[in-house]
């Protein structure tokens, strides 16, 4: 699409856009590219979904690889100019990894019982209730 859009601005303009068309088949490649690796990551983030929810661990790890990715994604972005959605989504994905890094969210997702370390507190909720 992109190129034929620029085979219509270099027919439409002449010599002065001449070889728009290459430079748009250029550009159109780009974003394919892109959009394919996006379609990957939303998948990849889709299936990680269905992991934690689960409590597998192999879907915290996941979740941790695509938040980072996104977090590394974003951050990059902002520096070819400020967007406060590049900023929220780049927090988004370092807290996201940050919460799977906790020892609590780790032993939710070994598959192991957790171990309760405050027994006088449970004890003495039991006597109040």
């Amino acid at each position: 699409m992109m190129a034929v859009m620029g085979a219509g601005t270099e027919a439409e303009f002449g010599a002065e856009f001449e070889g728009a068309a290459a430079g748009a088949a250029g550009v159109g490649g780009i974003m394919a590219i892109a959009g394919i690796v996006a379609f990957g990551a939303s998948a990849a983030m889709l299936f990680s979904g269905i992991g934690v929810l689960g409590l597998k661990p192999w879907g915290r790890k996941l979740a941790m690889i695509c938040g980072g990715a996104w977090a590394v994604l974003n951050i990059i972005t902002l520096f070819s100019g400020f967007n406060l959605f590049n900023l929220g989504f780049a927090v988004y994905g370092g807290l996201l990894v940050w919460l799977f890094l906790q020892p609590e969210w780790k032993a939710a997702f070994s598959g192991q019982p957790v171990a309760i370390e405050d027994t006088q507190s449970i004890d003495e909720f039991q006597q109040a209730a």
